[in-house]
């Protein structure tokens, strides 16, 4: 039997994706000749890389693809009518930024933050205090420490990491949202409350027993007690390194988490406990610690400073005898701190 001409399937060009954008641009993506980016095909593309073999980029996909390796040492060149980078157009953060640095700014808030960007550059003496301006732009920028420091996520420590391992695994065989916002997941016999409470009651019960799998005298410790509540706080510490691990790491655990956020939405009206902990932040840990006269400390901006040959776009790459050099001057920063703080 013949096939119709609308059942014959479509014959395959073999076009990379997204080169269908790049080159239909005023056939199949409209009159106006648009060209896509490459990368996230939903953005117009403002530059062009010729050693990735001429292809299109928007600027925030462009710095992505080009943030390491061989690859950061590609030039763009723009389009023709295109700006370089859609990040310094008007209202954005770069933009503003950029206004700061060129003194722009009108406020003292802003004169503020000019000064930390240009601290490294000027120590000439302000004519009103006799303050240098270093010294201005480290008072500026402890005062800044202090408040963004309630927000700055602890980094997973190696003995944190054991339990990481042990919730990423819990997630991957956990079957909680295939059953849970499946209606065949519950029927008349069972609720979906009940579901949501025997669901997450066996995610529980399955981190309870890798532990044990993993450290018996620990786990044996943990599963001793039949009331889950008497465990409240192990579950709490470990969702919460794993909350805490994807706010510093977002390219990680990109399906067990969205698990982890419906379990945890779900828990309070289905358990008797609650399973949820504040994230450990900088702020947090020094204040246990009794710490937090080290975020005004005048060799803390120096010696949480990041070192690194990476040469922003537009500006040449720092020279060896500079990066040796502050890099030495970060080493003695942080030493005269752990001596005061001894």
């Amino acid at each position: 039997m013949t096939a119709a001409p609308g059942d014959m399937p479509e014959k395959k060009t073999g076009m990379a994706p997204g080169q269908c954008k790049r080159e239909g641009a005023a056939g199949e993506n409209g009159d106006d000749g648009t060209i896509w980016c490459i990368e996230c095909e939903d953005v117009a593309a403002s530059v062009r890389c010729e050693a990735c073999g001429g292809d299109y980029f928007c600027g925030l996909c462009f710095q992505w693809q080009h943030r390491s390796g061989r690859r950061l040492q590609h030039k763009p060149t723009a389009l023709p009518g295109k700006e370089m980078f859609r990040e310094t157009a008007e209202g954005t953060t770069q933009h503003f930024i950029s206004l700061q640095q060129k003194g722009k700014g009108g406020t003292a808030a802003d004169s503020a933050a000019k000064g930390a960007v240009n601290a490294s550059e000027s120590e000439t003496k302000d004519e009103a205090g006799g303050a240098s301006s270093k010294t201005l732009a480290g008072q500026h920028l402890r005062s800044r420490l202090v408040a963004l420091s309630q927000y700055i996520p602890v980094r997973i420590s190696s003995e944190e990491r054991v339990y990481l391992r042990l919730l990423e695994g819990a997630l991957e065989v956990s079957e909680y949202t295939d059953k849970v916002d499946v209606v065949r997941g519950w029927s008349f016999r069972n609720s979906k409350q009940d579901t949501i409470r025997e669901e997450i009651g066996d995610m529980l019960q399955l981190l309870l027993g890798l532990v044990l799998a993993g450290n018996y005298k620990q786990g044996a410790q943990l599963v001793a007690g039949a009331d889950m509540q008497e465990n409240a706080a192990f579950f709490q510490k470990v969702l919460e390194i794993g909350r805490r691990f994807k706010i510093t790491n977002p390219e990680k655990m990109r399906c067990s988490y969205g698990k982890l956020i419906y379990l945890m939405q779900d828990a309070p009206s289905a358990m008797d406990f609650s399973v949820k902990s504040d994230i450990r932040t900088v702020h947090s840990v020094l204040d246990e610690k009794d710490g937090l006269a080290l975020l005004e400390d005048e060799d803390t901006p120096q010696a949480i400073e990041a070192v690194s040959n990476a040469a922003g776009y537009g500006q040449e790459a720092p020279s060896r005898s500079s990066i040796e050099a502050r890099a030495a001057a970060k080493q003695l920063a942080i030493e005269r701190l752990c001596e005061t703080r001894e």
